[in-house]
């Protein structure tokens, strides 16, 4: 599990465009827990046009993704995950 200051200073980092490698990103943003886990899977379900328009058909809506431009991103994010549990479920 990663510690609230290693959160800080990547949330810095990332900001600063200072995480170029892509595998070091992957690692240190694996290590949030269950959050990259929804992370991921809004990830996976907007990473083509055939897994949005299927995910939208069981679902209805988007999950919001993540970001540094709104402070509340992640909070919506995870009150669509909650709420439509059981779907995300089934489309995973």
């Amino acid at each position: 599990m990663i510690e609230i200051v290693e959160l800080e200073l990547y949330d810095k980092q990332d900001r600063a465009r200072q995480l170029i490698d892509v595998e070091e990103r992957k690692i240190k943003f694996q290590l949030m827990g269950l959050l990259s886990q929804g992370h991921n899977i809004v990830v996976h379900i907007r990473g083509s046009a055939g897994q949005t328009k299927e995910f939208k058909a069981l679902i209805g809506r988007m999950i919001p993704l993540d970001n540094h431009t709104r402070w509340n991103s992640w909070y919506k994010m995870l009150v669509v995950l909650l709420d439509k549990q059981e779907q995300v479920e089934k489309y995973v």
